[in-house]
């Protein structure tokens, strides 16, 4: 933001997270919902918003912040993919090294939700969806003052079981998985209300969960 003052930059768009919202009790989640972020990284993000709109009011800047659900996925020319051998793994990446076979089973860390299976459920978001929602922020703000933000998520929970049936269906590969403790922090379901984006940015997702998975395996298969 310092640099951006002295340069006489006034537009950022920010990559916020789905994590700010933390725990909700209404979903699909709005932009309006109260924030109650339960991690570290969601606190950041929270903190790096609320910049923002200082910015924003203090020294007239254009900010909008993009609040991700969950990405997986790759961009279609593999620019951006999966990255299986990540210290600390997302889903798709732990479904991905167990495929490759560098690790023997995918744990999931809880089964006694109360969703449709019992594990966790999450908005997954097509990579390139993800990156059209940003082109969709930067035409905003070519007629937009002030300070906004966006959900982008596709408005559809699925369950950590139901991503790893779709991975082995579409990929014809088993997928092995373990049961194990709830982590501190989880929460049972996580999804996006995208009509803001819809209507304000003129932004929709057009990829489904067939084409995340199959997109996720593709490039990383040979590797």
């Amino acid at each position: 933001l310092k640099m951006m003052s002295m340069h006489d930059v006034k537009n950022v768009i920010f990559s916020s997270s789905a994590s700010v919202y933390g725990k909700q009790e209404f979903q699909p989640i709005r932009e309006d919902a109260s924030l109650e972020p339960a991690s570290v990284y969601a606190k950041t993000k929270k903190a790096a918003e609320e910049l923002l709109q200082n910015e924003v009011l203090n020294n007239g800047i254009n900010a909008i912040s993009l609040r991700y659900f969950n990405p997986i996925g790759s961009h279609k020319e593999y620019i951006i993919f999966e990255d299986f051998n990540k210290s600390y793994p997302n889903l798709m990446s732990s479904i991905i090294s167990v495929a490759k076979r560098i690790n023997d089973k995918v744990l999931i860390y809880g089964e006694d939700y109360n969703t449709i299976d019992g594990t966790g459920e999450r908005d997954y978001i097509h990579i390139v969806d993800l990156i059209n929602g940003h082109f969709s922020a930067i035409d905003y703000l070519d007629h937009f003052e002030g300070y906004e933000v966006f959900n982008l998520g596709t408005g559809k929970c699925i369950s950590v079981k139901e991503l790893i049936k779709n991975f082995e269906k579409i990929n014809k590969i088993k997928i092995p998985y373990e049961i194990v403790d709830r982590r501190p922090g989880d929460i049972s379901t996580c999804y996006a209300d995208p009509s803001k984006a819809k209507k304000e940015l003129k932004w929709i997702s057009k990829y489904n969960l067939n084409d995340m998975c199959k997109d996720s395996w593709e490039p990383v298969k040979d590797i």
